[in-house]
């Protein structure tokens, strides 16, 4: 998709450049458009030229779109174009999705009858109360029934207004941006996924939010192929999903393995206390050799169960690891303060080489009993409806699924309705 831009000049007085300073950085675009007509300066406007700027959709996008519908997950997509340009995107990225398109303008106050078929598009103008509302009750609609979405004059500013709102509604939110005007969504996002530029730098201020690059997931899997490709979590055998499956799988595996690190940091643990605790002879070379011995134990049970996740529940929301380090910790104090009783000494050679020999196999008992995990999550209800969401010019996106099963619980249907009431 191009652009055309106009060039022109014109004088205008010092008051007259300082307020409409003032509407720019405030981005105020009604005003701004006001003040042009009502200050007789386009009259005035001199022209110099016009030129025109590519700026494409970013490759396979409209294959992504389709392919997340086929997982039940929706996509809208937000510009800071205006609502006629929304109108093209929605014909470049939603072809199927345009027997008739609608638009809902920000400062309208009539009521009006939407035709919210699964082979239309609504594109929003803007976004306040009023259009929240409204897309809420798109969002109640079943997803085969449910048009195709589009906000359009987006400022920075509105689509992080849309992207805290998905998460009032305790979405997901993975944000997927390229430029400047994608921080105030990606700061809002529980995730962040940034295209680089050409040079394989990030826009302004996108850097210290970015988790994830196109860049990167290239790297990872070692193909040129466009991020929206790589981006496969609609095929059942998804190499981003398996990809990133393990690593999700592992994070929280080590807290297990600090229950045995127990054995070694109830020293330092005592000494914290001001216990006189009695160093150990070589205690210094001796953690060294544990350690070592400790990282190569986890290591490998790690890697090897890394197929088998830790319960059903999203990273964010699960207790279980919070659980693990408290059990850790308490663990640690008890075992110390039985050798100190016993021995004066809060870690011995007996100790560390007696957890350093169950090491492996209370590891593998623990790890292999998530098996029954990944059971039960294969064999509970297929994943319903997921509410998502893509936000951007005509490039970056961000997307959320509404939080069920392997995610987190949503909030029922019934009582979505009795909010938005």
């Amino acid at each position: 998709m191009s652009r055309d831009w106009c060039v022109a000049h014109a004088a205008i007085r010092a008051e007259g450049f300082a307020k409409l300073k003032a509407l720019f950085v405030a981005e105020k675009e009604k005003e701004i458009e006001k003040f042009l007509l009502e200050s007789g300066i386009l009259n005035n406007f001199s022209h110099d030229g016009t030129f025109i700027i590519n700026n494409p959709v970013k490759p396979n996008a409209d294959q992504f779109i389709s392919q997340l519908a086929t997982i039940n997950v929706p996509v809208f997509i937000a510009t800071g174009d205006n609502a006629n340009a929304g109108v093209n995107i929605a014909k470049v990225l939603c072809p199927v999705n345009t027997r008739e398109i609608t638009i809902i303008r920000s400062e309208e106050e009539r009521k009006l009858e939407i035709n919210a078929a699964r082979d239309t598009t609504i594109v929003f103008a803007g976004i306040n109360k009023r259009i929240l509302k409204i897309f809420d009750e798109l969002l109640m609609l079943p997803f085969a029934n449910r048009p195709a979405i589009i906000f359009s004059e987006m400022s920075a500013e509105g689509k992080g207004i849309l992207a805290r709102h998905l998460k009032a509604k305790k979405f997901f939110v993975v944000a997927n941006g390229d430029g400047c005007n994608d921080i105030a969504m990606m700061s809002s996002a529980d995730f962040v996924i940034a295209h680089v530029m050409e040079d394989g730098s990030y826009a302004r201020g996108v850097e210290e939010l970015v988790n994830l690059s196109d860049r990167q997931l290239q790297k990872l899997c070692e193909s040129n192929k466009s991020f929206y490709e790589l981006f496969d979590i609609h095929l059942p055998q998804s190499q981003f999903v398996e990809l990133f499956a393990r690593l999700a799988n592992s994070q929280e595996k080590v807290s297990h393995a600090l229950i045995l690190k127990s054995a070694k940091t109830s020293f330092e643990l005592a000494r914290k206390l001001n216990f006189p605790v009695i160093e150990m002879w070589q205690q210094h070379y001796s953690s060294i050799v544990f350690d070592l011995v400790w990282l190569g134990i986890s290591f490998n049970e790690i890697i090897d169960s890394s197929e088998l996740p830790i319960d059903s529940q999203h990273l964010m929301q699960s207790k279980f690891p919070n659980q693990i380090m408290v059990g850790t910790l308490s663990f640690a104090a008890l075992t110390a303060m039985l050798r100190y009783a016993t021995s004066g000494e809060s870690t011995n050679w007996d100790t560390m080489a007696y957890f350093l020999l169950i090491g492996r196999t209370v590891l593998k008992s623990m790890f292999t009993a998530y098996g029954q995990v990944q059971k039960e999550i294969a064999q509970a209800t297929p994943l319903p409806e997921s509410s998502a969401s893509v936000a951007s010019s005509k490039g970056g996106f961000f997307y959320c699924r509404r939080r069920r099963l392997v995610l987190v619980q949503e909030e029922s249907k019934l009582e979505m309705e009795r909010k938005l009431k």
